[in-house]
Protein backbone atom coordinates (compact mmCIF):
# COMPACT_ATOMS: atom_id res chain seq x y z
CA UNK A 1 0.00 0.00 0.00
CA UNK A 2 2.18 3.02 -1.19
CA UNK A 3 2.03 6.16 0.57
CA UNK A 4 3.59 9.04 -1.45
CA UNK A 5 5.42 12.06 -0.11
CA UNK A 6 3.42 14.54 -2.27
CA UNK A 7 0.55 13.29 -0.09
CA UNK A 8 2.82 14.99 3.06
CA UNK A 9 3.71 18.17 1.43
CA UNK A 10 -0.22 18.89 0.58
CA UNK A 11 0.16 20.58 4.30
CA UNK A 12 3.43 21.68 4.83
CA UNK A 13 5.33 18.81 6.58
CA UNK A 14 8.32 18.48 5.11
CA UNK A 15 10.09 14.71 4.18
CA UNK A 16 12.83 15.41 6.79
CA UNK A 17 10.35 15.24 9.49
CA UNK A 18 9.84 11.75 8.64
CA UNK A 19 13.02 10.17 7.66
CA UNK A 20 14.85 11.49 10.88
CA UNK A 21 12.06 9.86 12.48
CA UNK A 22 13.76 9.21 16.06
CA UNK A 23 13.33 6.10 18.50
CA UNK A 24 11.16 7.53 20.64
CA UNK A 25 7.50 7.90 19.10
CA UNK A 26 6.71 10.33 21.82
CA UNK A 27 9.31 12.33 21.35
CA UNK A 28 8.85 12.32 17.38
CA UNK A 29 5.36 13.65 18.29
CA UNK A 30 6.41 16.31 20.94
CA UNK A 31 9.02 17.59 17.93
CA UNK A 32 5.86 18.07 15.48
CA UNK A 33 3.78 20.26 18.10
CA UNK A 34 7.01 22.58 18.55
CA UNK A 35 8.50 22.68 15.21
CA UNK A 36 4.98 22.94 13.01
CA UNK A 37 1.94 25.52 13.19
CA UNK A 38 -1.15 24.34 14.99
CA UNK A 39 -3.00 23.44 11.88
CA UNK A 40 0.27 21.43 10.27
CA UNK A 41 0.30 19.62 13.27
CA UNK A 42 -3.28 18.56 13.26
CA UNK A 43 -3.23 17.45 9.53
CA UNK A 44 0.15 15.61 10.04
CA UNK A 45 -1.15 13.60 12.81
CA UNK A 46 -4.26 13.16 11.09
CA UNK A 47 -2.51 11.28 8.20
CA UNK A 48 -0.19 9.55 10.47
CA UNK A 49 -3.36 7.79 12.59
CA UNK A 50 -5.16 7.41 8.64
CA UNK A 51 -1.84 4.94 7.31
CA UNK A 52 -1.63 3.63 10.81
CA UNK A 53 -5.24 2.43 10.40
CA UNK A 54 -5.28 1.38 7.02
CA UNK A 55 -2.18 -0.71 7.28
CA UNK A 56 -3.77 -2.61 10.59
CA UNK A 57 -7.18 -2.82 7.62
CA UNK A 58 -4.64 -3.94 5.15
CA UNK A 59 -3.19 -6.41 7.66
CA UNK A 60 -6.40 -8.23 8.59
CA UNK A 61 -7.14 -8.30 4.92
CA UNK A 62 -10.32 -6.00 5.49
CA UNK A 63 -11.14 -3.41 3.14
CA UNK A 64 -8.93 0.16 3.38
CA UNK A 65 -8.92 3.27 1.87
CA UNK A 66 -6.79 4.49 -1.38
CA UNK A 67 -4.09 6.40 -1.31
CA UNK A 68 -6.07 9.45 -2.69
CA UNK A 69 -8.99 9.00 -0.22
CA UNK A 70 -5.99 9.35 2.08
CA UNK A 71 -5.75 12.64 0.75
CA UNK A 72 -8.76 13.51 2.63
CA UNK A 73 -8.10 12.50 6.20
CA UNK A 74 -5.87 15.59 6.18
CA UNK A 75 -9.38 17.57 6.18
CA UNK A 76 -10.64 15.85 8.91
CA UNK A 77 -8.93 18.78 11.62
CA UNK A 78 -9.96 21.63 9.58
CA UNK A 79 -13.61 20.78 9.51
CA UNK A 80 -14.03 19.71 13.55
CA UNK A 81 -12.34 23.11 14.13
CA UNK A 82 -15.03 24.69 11.77
CA UNK A 83 -17.45 23.30 13.46
CA UNK A 84 -16.58 23.78 16.92
CA UNK A 85 -16.14 27.61 15.70
CA UNK A 86 -19.76 27.43 14.29
CA UNK A 87 -20.67 26.77 18.30
CA UNK A 88 -18.13 29.46 20.09
CA UNK A 89 -18.08 31.89 18.17
CA UNK A 90 -20.61 34.43 16.40
CA UNK A 91 -21.25 33.41 12.64
CA UNK A 92 -21.21 36.28 10.05
CA UNK A 93 -24.99 36.74 9.00
CA UNK A 94 -25.76 34.13 5.98
CA UNK A 95 -26.25 35.35 2.28
CA UNK A 96 -29.77 35.81 2.26
CA UNK A 97 -31.82 33.25 0.04
CA UNK A 98 -35.34 31.86 -0.07
CA UNK A 99 -36.74 28.89 -0.54
CA UNK A 100 -39.81 29.35 -2.90
CA UNK A 101 -41.29 25.78 -2.45
CA UNK A 102 -40.80 25.87 1.58
CA UNK A 103 -43.02 27.77 3.95
CA UNK A 104 -42.71 29.30 7.30
CA UNK A 105 -42.07 26.36 10.13
CA UNK A 106 -41.54 24.01 7.27
CA UNK A 107 -38.19 22.14 6.82
CA UNK A 108 -37.03 20.85 3.62
CA UNK A 109 -35.46 16.97 3.73
CA UNK A 110 -33.10 16.74 0.31
CA UNK A 111 -31.88 12.94 0.05
CA UNK A 112 -29.44 11.01 -2.46
CA UNK A 113 -28.05 7.58 -2.44
CA UNK A 114 -24.81 6.65 -3.88
CA UNK A 115 -23.58 3.38 -4.90
CA UNK A 116 -19.43 2.46 -4.11
CA UNK A 117 -18.14 -0.05 -6.73
CA UNK A 118 -15.23 -0.45 -4.92
CA UNK A 119 -17.14 -2.43 -2.12
CA UNK A 120 -20.58 -4.12 -1.44
CA UNK A 121 -21.76 -0.71 0.34
CA UNK A 122 -24.20 2.31 -0.32
CA UNK A 123 -24.14 5.61 1.03
CA UNK A 124 -27.07 7.71 2.05
CA UNK A 125 -27.01 11.44 2.56
CA UNK A 126 -29.65 13.76 3.81
CA UNK A 127 -29.27 17.54 4.46
CA UNK A 128 -32.83 19.08 6.35
CA UNK A 129 -33.53 22.65 5.98
CA UNK A 130 -36.00 25.53 7.37
CA UNK A 131 -37.35 28.01 5.35
CA UNK A 132 -34.54 30.20 5.58
CA UNK A 133 -32.61 27.60 3.93
CA UNK A 134 -30.59 27.23 6.99
CA UNK A 135 -29.21 24.15 7.87
CA UNK A 136 -31.27 22.64 10.96
CA UNK A 137 -30.05 18.67 10.35
CA UNK A 138 -27.62 16.54 8.18
CA UNK A 139 -26.97 12.81 7.86
CA UNK A 140 -24.75 10.53 6.15
CA UNK A 141 -25.11 6.79 6.54
CA UNK A 142 -23.34 3.70 4.91
CA UNK A 143 -25.44 0.22 4.36
CA UNK A 144 -23.88 -3.57 3.40
CA UNK A 145 -25.46 -4.75 0.75
CA UNK A 146 -25.98 -4.62 -3.48
CA UNK A 147 -28.81 -2.66 -4.74
CA UNK A 148 -30.18 -0.49 -7.87
CA UNK A 149 -29.84 2.66 -7.82
CA UNK A 150 -34.03 3.36 -7.66
CA UNK A 151 -33.90 0.98 -4.79
CA UNK A 152 -30.80 3.30 -2.88
CA UNK A 153 -33.15 6.41 -3.65
CA UNK A 154 -36.53 4.91 -2.22
CA UNK A 155 -33.81 3.62 0.96
CA UNK A 156 -32.92 7.17 1.13
CA UNK A 157 -36.59 8.45 0.95
CA UNK A 158 -37.13 6.27 4.10
CA UNK A 159 -33.99 7.36 5.92
CA UNK A 160 -34.53 11.31 5.26
CA UNK A 161 -38.44 10.46 6.65
CA UNK A 162 -37.14 8.39 9.74
CA UNK A 163 -35.11 11.90 10.50
CA UNK A 164 -37.73 13.75 10.30
CA UNK A 165 -39.94 11.28 12.60
CA UNK A 166 -37.15 11.25 15.12
CA UNK A 167 -36.19 14.93 15.57
CA UNK A 168 -39.54 15.72 15.63
CA UNK A 169 -40.30 18.19 12.87
CA UNK A 170 -44.44 18.62 12.14
CA UNK A 171 -44.55 19.89 8.55
CA UNK A 172 -41.80 18.62 6.11
CA UNK A 173 -41.32 18.33 2.49
CA UNK A 174 -39.12 15.29 1.34
CA UNK A 175 -37.14 15.96 -2.23
CA UNK A 176 -35.05 14.20 -4.18
CA UNK A 177 -33.76 14.07 -7.90
CA UNK A 178 -35.28 10.37 -9.08
CA UNK A 179 -38.32 11.09 -10.92
CA UNK A 180 -39.33 7.20 -10.83
CA UNK A 181 -39.07 7.50 -6.68
CA UNK A 182 -41.18 10.93 -6.86
CA UNK A 183 -44.18 9.06 -8.85
CA UNK A 184 -44.23 6.67 -6.48
CA UNK A 185 -44.60 8.65 -3.65
CA UNK A 186 -46.77 11.10 -5.58
CA UNK A 187 -49.50 8.29 -6.54
CA UNK A 188 -52.55 7.12 -5.18
CA UNK A 189 -52.73 3.77 -6.20
CA UNK A 190 -50.67 0.30 -4.23
CA UNK A 191 -46.92 -0.01 -6.02
CA UNK A 192 -46.71 -3.38 -6.52
CA UNK A 193 -43.04 -3.34 -7.59
CA UNK A 194 -39.79 -4.36 -5.69
CA UNK A 195 -40.05 -1.06 -4.06
CA UNK A 196 -43.58 -1.77 -2.98
CA UNK A 197 -42.61 -2.51 0.72
CA UNK A 198 -40.35 0.83 0.88
CA UNK A 199 -42.65 3.18 -0.82
CA UNK A 200 -45.79 2.05 1.79
CA UNK A 201 -43.30 2.43 4.81
CA UNK A 202 -42.48 6.39 3.53
CA UNK A 203 -46.38 6.70 3.11
CA UNK A 204 -47.22 4.75 6.15
CA UNK A 205 -44.83 7.40 8.47
CA UNK A 206 -46.05 10.24 6.37
CA UNK A 207 -49.30 10.04 8.19
CA UNK A 208 -47.86 11.15 11.06
CA UNK A 209 -46.87 14.79 10.11
CA UNK A 210 -49.49 17.67 9.85
CA UNK A 211 -47.70 18.13 6.64
CA UNK A 212 -46.03 15.60 4.20
CA UNK A 213 -44.84 16.21 0.54
CA UNK A 214 -43.14 15.52 -2.09
CA UNK A 215 -40.94 17.36 -4.55
CA UNK A 216 -39.12 16.50 -7.64
CA UNK A 217 -35.63 18.36 -8.17
CA UNK A 218 -32.68 18.00 -10.95
CA UNK A 219 -29.63 16.96 -9.71
CA UNK A 220 -27.78 19.84 -9.64
CA UNK A 221 -30.24 21.51 -6.95
CA UNK A 222 -29.25 17.80 -4.68
CA UNK A 223 -24.68 18.60 -4.48
CA UNK A 224 -25.01 18.75 -1.01
CA UNK A 225 -27.19 15.21 -0.45
CA UNK A 226 -25.05 13.65 -2.81
CA UNK A 227 -21.76 15.08 -1.22
CA UNK A 228 -23.01 13.44 1.89
CA UNK A 229 -23.84 10.30 -0.01
CA UNK A 230 -20.35 10.00 -1.64
CA UNK A 231 -18.37 10.80 1.91
CA UNK A 232 -20.48 8.02 3.56
CA UNK A 233 -17.55 5.77 1.94
CA UNK A 234 -15.29 7.31 4.53
CA UNK A 235 -17.45 8.00 7.68
CA UNK A 236 -21.17 7.68 8.62
CA UNK A 237 -22.33 9.98 11.01
CA UNK A 238 -25.29 13.15 11.98
CA UNK A 239 -25.58 16.52 13.31
CA UNK A 240 -28.02 19.28 13.71
CA UNK A 241 -25.76 21.70 11.35
CA UNK A 242 -23.11 21.78 8.96
CA UNK A 243 -19.47 23.07 9.07
CA UNK A 244 -18.58 26.31 7.38
CA UNK A 245 -16.63 24.06 5.55
CA UNK A 246 -19.38 22.88 3.50
CA UNK A 247 -21.54 26.25 4.26
CA UNK A 248 -20.74 27.53 0.41
CA UNK A 249 -21.84 24.24 -0.97
CA UNK A 250 -24.71 24.68 1.08
CA UNK A 251 -25.89 27.35 -0.67
CA UNK A 252 -25.28 26.58 -3.84
CA UNK A 253 -27.86 24.24 -3.32
CA UNK A 254 -30.45 26.48 -2.76
CA UNK A 255 -32.63 26.97 -5.24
Amino acid sequence: MPVCAPSLGSFNLRWSFISNYPADPCGWVEFLAQTLSRDDFACGISICWAIWWNRNRALMEQSYLSAGDLLFCHQLPCLFQAAYCFFQQSYAPSPPCTLVSARAREVKLNFDGAIFASSVEVGIGIIARDSAGACVGWKSVRKQGLFDPEMVEAMAAREAILLACRVGWRRIILEGDCANIYQKLSALSPDCSALGAIIRDIKCLALNFDLCSFSLVRRSGNKVAHCLARRASLFASEGSSISPALFELLFSDVE
